[in-house]
């Protein structure tokens, strides 16, 4: 959302009250500071408010949130920023050890850091033009001491900040990319999967969770959200004898659909029709920009079914991102096929 249809939409006190809440949180945590005026020489980073609604699993708006972040792209190499790498556990990482936590009897419980990029201070000296949806008055400007959303070593400075907090705790990671730390306590074992501020937090002992937890709270604002639910748009139900878990996208399939119109495709049993290949008559003789970026985007949008519920279209989403350029409406319709196959009869949650 922007600002002007958070104002023509119904919901605009309840987007004012989230602006409110989203300047108190930056003065509490003493990210800023007003300046009178731009010290000579000093460049100064432009900012914008990103209106976003959180929904459930259902598909219902849940919480109206708003962020400042900053426009990062305005920021110069080794001049006020230096590093931006920021590992997130990849899909086979959670659903490994979500299936090692079900095998095992685990609990699952689910975490979240509250504006974590807030936490992490500043090493560069930075100004920044308040945008005027939380502005004091028109002009604003603020020195940044700690990261804010959107500025290029952001992410990398959370990073460090929560692989500190873990390892103050005693874990150690067990992936070269230090996204999923371990710790073992007297035959006691508590993992962590990292995936920037939402953390899955999988144990067999309820006294080392709370102590972890315990830890965390003294360093950060954390929300306890309880068992694994609702992660990362992907919805995990367990059985109640905690033997099975199903994963489901029910609700970003139906997206899709209204997304990319009922109308292109229809219901079908398979993802692929049998021994499908692109042949030269398919391709386009000329580029269509408009029509390569909506396949590009209904691809990826599969491609991240495919890695977290969907295994099931891996190898026809594999067979379509081969056709990347010069695409047709020949060339899309097994694409809209595959999404007809989402929508098919009852969701196949794996």
């Amino acid at each position: 959302h922007r600002r002007f249809q958070a104002q023509a939409s119904p919901y605009w006190t309840r987007w004012k009250e989230a602006l409110k809440s989203e300047r108190d949180a930056l003065e509490s945590r003493g990210v800023w500071k007003t300046v009178r005026e731009l010290p000579r020489g000093a460049k100064l980073l432009k900012a914008k408010i990103v209106y976003k609604q959180k929904r459930d699993q259902h598909g219902n708006v849940v919480r109206f949130k708003c962020r400042c972040t900053a426009k990062g792209y305005s920021q110069v190499e080794f001049v006020n920023f230096y590093d931006t790498f920021a590992a997130v556990a990849s899909g086979s990482y959670v659903q490994t050890c979500l299936s090692l936590a079900t095998a095992n009897s685990m609990r699952i419980r689910h975490l979240d850091v509250v504006t974590a990029f807030l936490y992490p201070r500043l090493k560069e000296k930075m100004f920044m033009l308040v945008p005027e949806d939380i502005a004091a008055y028109p002009g604003e400007v603020v020195e940044l001491f700690h990261s804010i959303y959107g500025t290029r070593q952001a992410a990398h400075n959370w990073y460090k900040e929560l692989i500190a907090a873990l390892r103050a705790f005693g874990m150690q990671p067990a992936v070269d990319e230090e996204t999923v730390f371990v710790t073992t306590v007297k035959g006691r074992k508590l993992i962590v999967v990292m995936f920037v501020d939402d953390i899955i937090v999988i144990h067999n002992d309820d006294q080392l969770f709370k102590r972890f937890l315990k830890h965390l709270q003294s360093k950060f604002e954390i929300t306890d959200e309880g068992d694994l639910q609702w992660y990362l748009g992907v919805y995990y139900q367990r059985s109640a004898d905690g033997a099975t878990m199903t994963a489901s996208q029910a609700s970003y399939i139906d997206r899709l659909a209204t997304t990319f119109g009922g109308e292109r495709w229809q219901p079908t049993k398979t993802p692929m029709e049998e021994k499908f290949s692109v042949r030269e008559q398919d391709v386009a003789k000329e580029h269509d920009p408009k029509l390569e970026s909506e396949y590009h985007k209904l691809l990826g949008s599969l491609l991240f079914l495919s890695c977290w519920s969907r295994p099931d279209i891996s190898v026809a989403v594999t067979k379509l991102a081969r056709v990347g350029r010069r695409v047709s409406t020949r060339t899309t319709r097994p694409a809209y096929s595959c999404l007809g196959n989402l929508s098919f009869g009852s969701d196949p949650s794996t």
